[in-house]
């Protein structure tokens, strides 16, 4: 005979073990959230507090990791599976385990007290520590003073500190599009406070030039100096970087300041900045190593004895004021002939400047014949100035070089007169 009493029971048993389980998980993971909430919290809290002294420009970052953990650990999830099982008991068990189900909702109950006194707290926190940062905004903003400095050429691997400075802007002058200048200014910050400066250049008027185009603005910053620092800092406009063309701008300095999670920026200081055309000029290329008796041209020639040509090698580089090498389109290239420059082709160099070109010249070849490279200059560039030098043979004479010529019939043309020959030879006497 089968025993339904003792099954029903049984069944009892399993269904109230399964209820209690199921309420004892729900309070362990309940006190477990709270308890990752509260140490969450005090992490935060510390990280936050480190960056409000030593770098209030990342404050932000540990408030919105917060605020994230706060929502992931205290949002209100259903569960499903849990309420389903419930619903499945019966109505004779459930008033059975009914102290159980009590039990749950009224710790819920108390979970939800206590989670909505947390974010109470936090709402607080994140409201009134704002506001305390905020009075410093009321406080006045004093600008530093600020130091101007050319940068050429030459002072290219010199420090900042070495610079000459001046505290009048207008004593940079006219600048190439492509220059530079620094910026020097001493800046201070105090407990949780931020401050940098920030350099804008505005384009005003300035033509356009084919394959170029200007922002609206050019922005540059310094690195944020935090406390307890006290530091001179520099900002370098490197202008060819930058792409701008010749032509009016205006360059402004702001000074910023955050306070906690509070910003400010004072009134900009207002200059008037004119950029002007680039000089180039030719440099040679010294494709053989002559020794150090003798200067390269950027214009040489080489003898052919078998073919009975020479050849006139146009070789070299054109550079800007910073010694970097520019492309050039329409650059002219001349030899003298009969005494008048003769134009043997027109060409463009590389994007890195160098150039090369070879005329050859059969029979007989002047020694002193000259040759010319010529620029007329573009929307970036002043032409070159006239360039010149001797593309004939020469030979090396008392450390110096001498350059004979010859006439039609091959005698040598002398360049003195016989009253020059009297005096060298009272000289050597």
């Amino acid at each position: 005979m089968v025993d339904y009493r003792n099954i029903i029971l049984k069944k009892k048993d399993r269904k109230r073990s399964l209820v209690k389980w199921k309420s004892n998980a729900l309070v362990y993971y309940h006190n477990f959230k709270i308890a990752l909430l509260l140490l969450l919290f005090v992490i935060c809290s510390i990280i936050t507090l480190f960056h409000f002294i030593f770098n209030p420009q990342w404050l932000v970052v540990p408030i919105v990791i917060f605020l994230i953990l706060c929502f992931l650990l205290t949002i209100k999830r259903k569960n499903h599976n849990y309420n389903s099982n419930i619903n499945k008991i019966s109505n004779r068990v459930c008033k059975e385990l009914g102290l159980y189900k009590v039990a749950v909702y009224d710790f819920r109950k108390q979970i939800a007290e206590r989670n909505l006194r947390t974010i109470t707290f936090i709402q607080i926190f994140l409201v009134c520590i704002p506001l305390i940062f905020a009075v410093n905004t009321i406080l006045p903003m004093q600008n530093p003073e600020l130091q101007f400095a050319v940068i050429t050429p030459v002072d290219e691997d010199k420090e900042y500190s070495e610079l000459e400075f001046t505290s009048n802007f207008e004593d940079l002058g006219d600048l190439p599009f492509n220059g530079k200048f620094v910026t020097k200014s001493h800046l201070w910050a105090g407990i949780g406070q931020a401050v940098r400066m920030q350099l804008r250049i505005v384009p005003e008027d300035v033509d356009s030039v084919e394959g170029y185009s200007l922002d609206d603005e050019y922005n540059i910053y310094t690195d944020h100096v935090n406390f307890p620092r006290n530091k001179t800092v520099y900002i370098e406009a490197s202008l060819s970087d930058l792409e701008l063309l010749p032509g009016e701008y205006e360059v402004q300095y702001f000074y910023q300041q955050r306070d906690g999670l509070t910003s400010r920026m004072s009134e900009p200081q207002k200059y008037d900045l004119k950029l002007v055309k680039d000089t180039l000029r030719i440099i040679p290329a010294k494709p053989y190593d002559l020794g150090k008796d003798y200067e390269y041209g950027a214009v040489y020639t080489i003898e052919n004895t078998r073919d009975n040509y020479w050849d006139v090698v146009y070789h070299g580089r054109i550079v800007n004021s910073l010694g970097k090498g520019v492309r050039v389109e329409n650059l002219d290239l001349y030899i003298e002939i009969d005494d008048n420059y003769e134009t043997i082709a027109t060409i463009e160099t590389d994007k890195e400047g160098n150039f090369y070109y070879s005329y050859k010249i059969y029979g007989s070849l002047e020694t002193n014949t000259m040759s010319k490279i010529e620029f007329k200059g573009d929307d970036l560039y002043n032409p070159i100035s006239p360039f010149e030098e001797y593309c004939g043979l020469e030979y090396e004479t008392d450390g110096g070089y001498r350059f004979f010529q010859m006439d039609e019939n091959g005698n040598i043309i002398w360049p003195f007169s016989l009253y020059d020959l009297i005096n060298a030879y009272k000289l050597k006497d």
